[in-house]
Order: C-alpha cells, then sequence, then structure tokens
C-alpha cells in the first residue's frame, strides 16, 4: 500500500504539471487530480492515527478486580 509521503509526491506532481498546462481544461483536470491525492493523503494519515491510539480499559471495567466476600 502506498503512503501518504507517496500520495503528496503525486499530489505535487500535478500542481507542477498544472502551472504548465497549456490549455485551461488541463489545468482544472490537473488540478483536479492534485486534489483527489490530496485527499487520499489526508484520508490515510487520519486513519493511521487512528489506528494507533490506544484504549485504555480502566481496572474496574475490565473484569479483573479482585471480588470481596
Amino acid at each position: 500500500m502506498a503512503s501518504s509521503v507517496e500520495y503528496r509526491q503525486y499530489m505535487n506532481e500535478c500542481l507542477r504539471a498544472a502551472a504548465k498546462a497549456k490549455s485551461v481544461e488541463e489545468r482544472k483536470s490537473l488540478l483536479q487530480l492534485a486534489q483527489t491525492w490530496h485527499r487520499a493523503a489526508t484520508s490515510l494519515e487520519v486513519s493511521k492515527e487512528v489506528a494507533d491510539e490506544v484504549i485504555q480499559v480502566p481496572e474496574h471495567e475490565s473484569g479483573s478486580e479482585e471480588r470481596q466476600p
């Protein structure tokens, strides 16, 4: 799977190409593609942050608390 860094590289390539585009339509298409790469990179970064979060269950909810007689 590609990384968000790669997606941002693709986005930058699109932006550079858009700056050199010979027509308005070509520029518009490249800018839309750059936006798509930006969204993909951002989405991947957010997904990774969520996956990396550690959810800690307090001891009293884990079922490991001692029972008193």
